[in-house]
């Protein structure tokens, strides 16, 4: 895997811009919730037989999500807002996910990811993986009609816009259910958002 920071001192300065960013803004998106629980040590140890154990967990007042670190929850809650607090050092980008901070920042370091089969280079990883799967010899073939591609991204792409009759929005929902029950999240909307 490719570093985005060649040095060291590259990482550590942008980590440092990163710690400056204040989350609080979004403090009135959440609840903090405390979750008292018994828990029950064996004989023997040094706590007593029955300590009361004080869980903090947080739910986001929109969507209803819960996470278990105010850091967490205040990173989601960002999804909520118009906020792009992380912003790059660089230059006027800025987004409100850390992660998409740092795949800009191979724009200005360089580290790229690069394609071991063309020249094809790309500062995000997902997008390699997708360019990379059209080098294979495997396509992907659709069923209501004759058409071939390169990639299952491709192929939903193409249902979605040629096959809006019923028989195609069940094949599309073949997609997701195939990735669900390979444990991935389908990436695809609910079908009924593209009625």
């Amino acid at each position: 895997a490719s570093r985005v920071f060649s040095r060291d001192e590259e990482r550590l300065a942008f980590e440092e811009h990163l710690n400056q960013v204040d989350l609080s803004c979004v403090d009135h998106l959440y609840t903090q919730h405390l979750v008292a629980q018994e828990i029950t040590c064996p004989p023997g140890t040094r706590l007593t037989p029955k300590e009361v154990c004080d869980l903090h967990v947080f739910s986001c007042n929109v969507c209803k999500k819960v996470f278990k670190t105010q850091s967490h929850m205040r990173l989601h809650c960002l999804i909520h807002t118009d906020l792009k607090p992380f912003t790059c050092h660089q230059c006027d980008f800025s987004s409100n996910a850390k992660g998409n901070l740092y795949t800009h920042m191979r724009k200005h370091t360089g580290n790229y990811f690069k394609c071991s089969r063309c020249s094809f280079r790309s500062c995000n990883r997902s997008h390699m993986a997708e360019h990379e799967a059209t080098h294979s010899s495997v396509r992907q073939h659709c069923k209501l009609c004759s058409n071939d591609y390169n990639t299952i991204k491709s192929l939903v792409n193409h249902v979605r816009k040629y096959h809006t009759t019923p028989a195609g929005k069940r094949y599309l929902a073949t997609f997701q259910t195939t990735a669900s029950e390979h444990g991935c999240p389908a990436r695809l909307p609910p079908l009924q958002s593209q009625v």
